[in-house]
């Protein structure tokens, strides 16, 4: 039968589940029958075989690097799922096994089960998709964050692929105990064990931390195996030249509960269906020659979380000024590695919350407070995941804004997350790329003091906002930020915080006439001390003022 993965949570506040699987050669099989011919690739011919071997393993933000830890650790996994509910994660029990890889032409790499009587290595599981051999014993990750475990292998044939499929799948009855947790999945896929603290919705982890009021719940789900396939990054080929690969699932366990009411998901099987959709979007596989990209963002005001609706002191170029938050978000796109090793390309992973986009070309995602401050329920998107080419790499570097090619698309059918209304200036103007709102003199005049930053100088021969501009922007307004990738991949994060930005501005003030703050135009002095600190040159009633230096990012604990 398929095998259990076992997660027991630590404390970090982002992770994965990562299952390497290895490609080794096994020897020969035979194709001694007409129907078997796509499976050897249509050529009838005796061809070589190939062992997929996975193996288990629990990381959080620190070891989602593929970077093994040493530490034991017992205690649950902490974290805070998009709206701000504090979840400690005490069980993850997942049945999730490796089915097969898919070719790029749409047939499946799986063999017959006729090949299989031919093949040394037999069946692996106790149902007819899975070929290959058994797990070599039961999988506790919660013996230590790094530990791997051995999940048995699949087998396939030579050609070219371009996903892996897994699936979910209820096991049979067991007994088993985890502390005073019962640790079997007794005909489920899916046995999950969690403590939320309700009060900590809203709240700054400072506070949510200090939250004692909890409730637990443990629930199971999934009683039909189900298949779901995770496309790779390049097209991956085994042949005579290369025999031997390794792929690596990664289960992204902090976005399982994303969208979930808690208090009903041990009864109800809406939100245990809802578990399991949340399970299989948080997944994505790693190619043997990449490495895996697990970065954590934050949002700070003059170096205090940043809340809706919360204010801070000092912000602004007077000691006494202060400034009410409103909003906060913004895009990042075409992420890419650069160290020794040249420049990688960063492929980001898809999410159930549709805040992340990939093509052939380009990729964006969404962060910050995504859906606003105006929301009764206050969602955010904190990460960033997906692959990269595997080597040296000092930096990691991403553009605050969008590509051309999508930015001027029509947000009624853009793809998410470009389709958001709110981010949107008009389908001439494209994208705000940054958008910060807030209120200057918050317990006095209260003067609205707004940062978007986005593309100007966008024409298309009418004037018409509604059709998209007929060449480049004269001012794209695109910032690229490069940011120390080795602490971030020992586990430390990328803050975003506009205090240093809005270090030379009167945040009670604004000139008559002109937009609330700075929203990008040439002519508005507000912009004049703020888009250089952007790192972008800025042209000022025909004077260009050079590039500062970007100033809203940094990397920190």
């Amino acid at each position: 039968m398929p095998h259990s993965i076992r997660i027991r949570s630590l404390h970090l506040i982002q992770g994965n589940l990562i299952m390497k699987t290895h490609q080794l050669l096994n020897g020969a099989l035979a194709c001694t029958a007409i129907g078997l011919l796509a499976a050897c690739g249509g050529t009838g011919s005796r061809e070589a075989g190939y062992e997929a071997r996975v193996e288990a393993i629990a990381a959080g933000a620190k070891t989602g690097h593929m970077t093994a830890s040493t530490e034991l650790v017992h205690e649950p996994k902490a974290f805070r799922r998009a709206d701000g509910l504090r979840i400690e994660l005490e069980l993850g029990l997942i049945n999730l096994a490796p089915v097969e890889l898919v070719a790029c032409n749409g047939a499946s790499a799986k063999l017959d089960t006729l090949l299989t009587q031919l093949s040394p290595l037999g069946t692996a599981y106790a149902h007819s998709d899975h070929i290959g051999t058994p797990p070599a014993g039961p999988v506790d990750t919660a013996a230590a964050d790094g530990e791997r475990f051995d999940l048995g292998a699949i087998v396939a044939e030579p050609g070219t692929y371009c996903g892996l499929t897994v699936e979910l799948a209820p096991e049979a009855a067991t007994v088993a105990k985890h502390g005073d947790l019962d640790a079997d999945l007794n005909g489920y896929a899916l046995n999950v064990a969690a403590c939320y603290y309700p009060a900590t919705v809203g709240l700054s982890d400072a506070d949510a931390a200090a939250v004692t009021e909890h409730q637990c719940i443990q629930t199971r789900a999934g009683t039909t195996y189900r298949h779901f396939t995770l496309p790779f990054a390049q097209p991956l080929t085994l042949n005579e030249q290369q025999r031997s690969v390794e792929l690596t699932v990664v289960s992204r366990y902090e976005e399982w509960f994303d969208g979930i009411d808690m208090s009903l998901i041990e009864g109800d099987a809406i939100q245990q269906a809802r578990l399991m959709d949340n399970i299989v979007a948080a997944a994505h596989v790693v190619e043997a020659t990449q490495q895996n990209i697990a970065v954590a963002f934050g949002l700070a005001v003059g170096g205090e979380q940043a809340l809706c609706n919360s204010v801070y002191q000092g912000i602004g170029n007077g000691a006494q000024q202060d400034y009410e938050l409103t909003d906060f978000r913004f895009y990042i796109s075409d992420l890419h590695l650069h160290g020794t090793s040249g420049t990688a390309p960063i492929t980001l992973a898809a999410k159930a919350n549709g805040m992340s986009y990939q093509d052939e070309m380009h990729n964006v995602a969404l962060l910050g407070l995504v859906q606003g401050c105006s929301t009764t329920e206050v969602i955010s998107n904190l990460s960033i995941a997906g692959t990269a080419a595997a080597g040296e790499y000092d930096e990691l570097c991403f553009n605050v804004g969008i590509p051309f090619e999508l930015n001027h698309i029509d947000v009624a059918t853009a793809a998410a997350p470009m389709n958001v209304t709110a981010m949107a200036w008009s389908w001439l103007s494209g994208h705000k790329f940054l958008r910060i709102d807030g209120v200057g003199d918050a317990d006095g005049a209260r003067n609205n003091y707004f940062l978007h930053l986005g593309s100007t100088g966008c024409t298309n021969g009418s004037g018409a906002n509604g059709a998209p501009p007929d060449a480049a922007c004269y001012y794209p307004n695109v910032a690229e930020v490069c940011l120390d990738y080795t602490a971030l991949k020992a586990g430390q994060r990328i803050v975003a915080d506009p205090a240093e930005v809005f270090s030379e501005s009167d945040l009670t003030y604004n000139t008559d006439g002109t937009a609330a703050g700075c929203m990008s135009g040439n002519s508005d002095p507000e912009c004049a001390a703020i888009i250089p600190k952007l790192g972008l040159d800025f042209n000022y009633a025909g004077t260009t003022l050079p590039s500062e230096g970007q100033q809203l990012f940094y990397v920190a604990e």
